[in-house]
């Protein structure tokens, strides 16, 4: 019984290990999937301030709405882990930076002369932000992943020495009552088979002893 308890517990403690993994590497994927997709933004964007060409604006937006969904999913990945300060800082840079692509786009619709040095530098600086917090969060995540592979493997080691350590004992208790029954049962029983052959025998001058 002990044993087969301590199996339970060992496969739900792998299985909660996994769960927690699993967070991990979700995490690690979205935080790359947001990279490469800022990097097509700012390929989009660019592209309209130079050529004018709407299709290219166009396509930002597409893009942005596949990246606000996984900088959604990313941002629930890191309430799950309490991670709530970094979720909260990467999406106020990413806000920022949308809010100054619009800026530009209207500007380039209307015509409107403008400064597209400064504007091109404060897209950058607000890019340099997010793609630092994303690289940021992949090396922390990769080395709480690699803590928790070794903590994994210190705890199966010790939950297996414990299941060793319970098979050996319920071994040893089970021969320790095998040696008890046998004492107190079986040889009582074969101490009064013995007696009853001798009273048979006609043999009457000795006591039954079942003890």
């Amino acid at each position: 019984a002990l044993s087969a308890y301590s199996i339970i517990t060992f496969r739900e403690l792998n299985l909660a290990i996994r769960s927690i993994s699993a967070v991990d590497r979700e995490t690690l994927r979205y935080a790359d999937r947001l990279r490469d997709g800022l990097y097509t933004l700012i390929k989009f964007e660019r592209k309209y301030v130079i050529s004018e060409d709407k299709d290219f604006l166009d396509q930002f937006y597409e893009t942005e709405k596949s990246f606000q969904r996984d900088l959604d999913l990313l941002k629930t990945l890191l309430d799950t882990a309490g991670n709530y300060e970094r979720a909260a800082l990467l999406r106020e840079e990413c806000e920022k930076y949308f809010i100054k692509v619009e800026e530009e786009a209207e500007l380039v619709r209307d015509k409107t002369g403008y400064d597209k040095r400064d504007f091109e530098e404060e897209k950058q600086t607000l890019v340099d932000e997010v793609i630092g917090h994303l690289n940021a969060l992949r090396e922390t995540t990769e080395k709480v992943t690699d803590n928790r592979i070794r903590m994994s493997g210190e705890v199966g080691q010790e939950a297996l020495r414990v299941i060793m350590i319970t098979s050996v004992s319920s071994l040893v208790m089970a021969v320790l009552i095998a040696f008890f029954i046998s004492r107190t049962i079986h040889r009582p029983v074969r101490l009064l088979i013995k007696g009853i052959k001798e009273i048979a025998r006609g043999r009457f001058e000795k006591h039954l002893e079942i003890s």
